[in-house]
């Protein structure tokens, strides 16, 4: 097996892919992070942080994106 081909079954994600998953931008999955929709990072080193996949779908699925959710967050912005 070639090295392009192994796929880790959890894969961990920094930060512009965690976000891309969501489908939100940096500075918004931060502000989520804070305040605890999403999971707290792991960190590899003291300047990598990286989130499993498997933690954010599964914060995506108890807390879908929307007018309602938003709503309830305090920063949030209207849209």
């Amino acid at each position: 097996m070639s090295r392009s081909e192994y796929k880790p079954e959890d894969p961990l994600l920094n930060v512009k892919e965690a976000a891309a998953e969501r489908g939100c931008g940096v500075s918004t999955w931060w502000r989520d992070v804070r305040a605890g929709l999403l999971p707290e990072p792991i960190y590899i080193t003291p300047k990598s942080p990286r989130w499993r996949l498997s933690e954010i779908q599964a914060a995506i699925e108890r807390c879908p994106r929307g007018n309602e959710n938003r709503k309830k967050h305090p920063e949030a912005r209207p849209i």
